[in-house]
């Protein structure tokens, strides 16, 4: 538990330091409105209800929202630019309100693509979009960005993707194929680590979007575990055989145990 405590304390203060906000999420941009846009459901309960419940997101969209999460959010008709800091925080209380409304009037398509973005995100845990060098640049406006560049070196990022896929797969293969001769210990870490890696598919892909990145920050536990719990196997018979061999000698000694001793009691008659 201490690195989630630490964690979300780092959070915490450095949101009250940056925006005096104190929450684990300062300033964030709406995430997940923008996944529940690109889905379907929020779009469509925004495109029927704006004119009756005047959203925050509806004074600065109007009734023409961006079909993508990306345009959504940071695209040039986007909330990024089109919205005041008094509009973002409307959005932002508004959020939970819009997407819970528009999974309640469209449950079968929310749940739909929920279990295909989950899917989705299982499967995407490469170095898509990673960079060794990206120069911060500044744009005519005197806005800043991240130059793109020719990267010499892309064929280092090429080759750790392929071995991750490759360890993750024979990963898996062993998991399979060696569960039911586990100990009780092992086989209960390896389903903790599975469901590590699937509880942060679903928080990603619902509440956020599908990346490359979200989860390649979990997929490496997976090999990981699966290689110590191997050595561990193979070491076992020689650490067993260490812990009864004196130093010097090759064989294990038997420790000898005294003769049992028979006592005689003479009980005294009562």
């Amino acid at each position: 538990m201490a690195p989630l405590a630490l964690g979300i304390a780092a959070t915490m203060v450095s949101g009250f330091i940056g925006f005096g906000e104190v929450s684990i999420a300062p300033k964030r941009y709406p995430l997940t409105l923008a996944r529940s846009v690109e889905d379907g459901p929020a779009r469509w309960y925004l495109e029927q209800n704006c004119a009756s419940h005047h959203y925050a997101v509806c004074e600065v969209l109007g009734n023409d929202f961006p079909t993508g999460a990306s345009e959504f959010l940071w695209g040039e008709h986007g909330l990024r630019y089109r919205a005041s800091p008094e509009q973002m925080d409307r959005i932002r209380a508004e959020e939970s309100e819009i997407v819970l409304r528009a999974a309640q009037a469209y449950p079968y398509t929310q749940v739909a693509r929920n279990f295909k973005n989950i899917g989705r995100q299982l499967l995407h845990f490469g170095l898509a979009g990673t960079h060794f060098d990206q120069p911060l640049a500044l744009d005519a406006e005197g806005k800043p960005y991240l130059e793109s560049l020719p990267d010499p070196n892309s064929w280092v990022l090429n080759v750790v993707e392929v071995l991750s896929i490759l360890a993750t797969l024979l990963s898996a293969g062993w998991v399979f194929w060696s569960f039911r001769g586990l100990l009780d210990e092992a086989r209960t870490l390896l389903l903790l680590v599975t469901a590590g890696i699937l509880g942060n598919a679903v928080i990603c892909a619902v509440f956020s979007g599908v990346a490359d990145r979200y989860q390649a920050r979990v997929i490496w536990v997976l090999p990981t575990v699966c290689l110590a719990l191997t050595l561990g196997r193979r070491n076992a018979p020689a650490i067993a055989g260490a812990a009864t061999t004196p130093p010097g000698m090759t064989q294990p000694v038997t420790p000898e145990w005294p003769a049992r001793t028979t006592v005689a009691v003479r009980q005294r008659p009562l």
